[in-house]
């Protein structure tokens, strides 16, 4: 079975050069292109109009793309690296601060969408570039003729424009440069994985009992299929914290 990961690499590493990624989880989309990138070993950057275009950290996994394998695989890169720097007798490097630190600044003059895509087309490096909230900008006319001077530089290498956000009515001129993905609802797995998740951050604010077991978890995410994993989440909080517990009642109060 091919996951939303495996065919986003797909597209990348084929030169698609605009992907649509179609969703309203935002954050979920964003860790599920960093992974990818990670594994790729391609930089991000992320664009939103309030905060102009930048270079990304790492993220973590998302739900049902083997998180722990990406973050065994993060950490032995971190661990391999550190014993290099040992080996030659130089200074350890904090990584975790690089990476705030190199998330937290901004590429300057980058706000407009016109002049990102104009510092974008004079960039030379491979790379994903994820524009969020894009689709309100495509009915400007230079913008979109900078949409398709990138496809066209984009198609001979392993760069990529990842629109995230609802489907948008693409202009005709761009319709064939775009590859439309929609980011498909959690499956049960990913959903037991929000059901652990938010009740291990619950359970270290509030007293909770867990009197579920395995099958009461597999009946739990079915009665949170198709929600959002967002949704899902605020579902279940409210589920545990009106009742301090994660039992077969709440997986009723869940349906």
């Amino acid at each position: 079975m091919t996951t939303s990961l495996d065919r986003i690499k797909v597209l990348i590493n084929s030169n698609t050069p605009i992907i649509l990624l179609e969703t309203v989880e935002e954050a979920r989309a964003l860790s599920l292109i960093k992974l990818v990138a990670s594994d790729l070993h391609l930089p991000v950057f992320e664009w939103s109009i309030a905060d102009g275009l930048q270079r990304a950290g790492l993220a973590p996994a998302p739900a049902g793309d083997d998180p722990r394998s990406a973050t065994r695989e993060l950490q032995r890169r971190i661990d391999a690296a550190r014993a290099a720097l040992a080996e030659a007798n130089l200074p350890p490097v904090d990584f975790a601060s690089l990476e705030a630190e190199r998330a937290s600044s901004a590429i300057l003059n980058t706000k407009v969408p016109a002049q990102m895509l104009a510092h974008i087309e004079t960039m030379t490096i491979e790379a994903v570039f994820v524009l969020k909230d894009f689709h309100r900008h495509l009915d400007d006319a230079v913008v979109v003729r900078r949409l398709r001077n990138l496809a066209q530089q984009f198609s001979r290498s392993r760069r990529a424009l990842v629109f995230t956000g609802p489907a948008p009515r693409l202009p005709e001129e761009l319709e064939s440069q775009v590859e439309r993905m929609p980011l498909p609802m959690p499956d049960r797995e990913a959903l037991r994985q929000v059901i652990e998740s938010t009740y291990a951050r619950l359970s270290q604010r509030f007293s909770m009992k867990r009197k579920l077991d395995d099958a009461g978890l597999h009946a739990m995410a079915g009665n949170l299929s198709g929600l959002t994993e967002d949704e899902a989440e605020r579902t279940l909080a409210q589920a545990l914290v009106a009742r301090y517990e994660m039992s077969s009642q709440t997986v009723l109060d869940v349906l």
